[in-house]
């Protein structure tokens, strides 16, 4: 092989090596391929509905009883109700350790007030409730008209909301009862005679159910 040719192909020899390497850095880029992992932590819901019948909110029940509920009256025998006797008791609507808000409606499921039924409701005893979203303070005949929402059929006159970063997520909600001793609502002399009509019941029941749903 000639020397002329030697030159020549060692000439190639180095441009094609120059070439690599320009080419090398000018296509060439760092790459790195990084597996990550998709989740989801999921909010904790938690709500439970009880009721108070005494001043001790912890003494929790999942049944109302008014007379359980009554003021203390040495004139009326122990676990009766009658005229002149009072109490209230507690809805307790609780979504301590739930991390979404909370709304909350309480209905009336039944009240056994039939006309001629042993279980109807002593028509002069009225109950009372500061939270009502209407009518707050003023005298109900009927544990149904008082919840009614008369705007809203799907939620309850005593509703209301707990926010997720509220600071107690515990609702106490007091419902006062009463039966007063003398009514005058329709006058005396015929609230007298509708007592003594009422004072063959046995036993008033009612029951409620306490509504809780993840607020929007």
């Amino acid at each position: 092989m000639s020397k002329k040719k030697k030159i020549i192909i060692a000439c190639l020899g180095i441009t094609i090596l120059l070439l690599s390497i320009i080419f090398g850095y000018t296509y060439s880029k760092y790459v790195h391929t990084e597996t990550v992992k998709g989740s989801a932590s999921v909010a904790k819901w938690s709500f439970n509905g009880a009721i108070s019948n005494t001043r001790d909110d912890d003494l929790e029940s999942k049944e109302i009883s008014l007379a359980d509920s009554m003021n203390s009256n040495d004139s009326v025998k122990s676990k009766t109700i009658a005229p002149g006797t009072s109490g209230s008791f507690k809805i307790i609507i609780d979504a301590e350790g739930s991390e979404v808000g909370v709304d909350y409606d309480v209905f009336l499921a039944d009240e056994t007030d039939e006309e001629n039924g042993e279980n109807r409701k002593p028509a002069n005893l009225y109950f009372t409730c500061d939270d009502l979203l209407t009518g707050q303070g003023e005298k109900f005949y009927s544990l149904e008209e008082m919840l009614k929402n008369n705007s809203d059929d799907s939620k309850s006159n005593l509703s209301g909301t707990i926010a997720k970063d509220a600071e107690s997520k515990r609702k106490v909600i007091t419902v006062n009862w009463n039966w007063p001793y003398e009514s005058n609502e329709n006058g005396l002399e015929k609230g007298d005679i509708q007592d003594t009509k009422d004072s063959d019941i046995t036993n008033y029941r009612f029951t409620l159910n306490i509504v809780g749903k993840q607020a929007k």
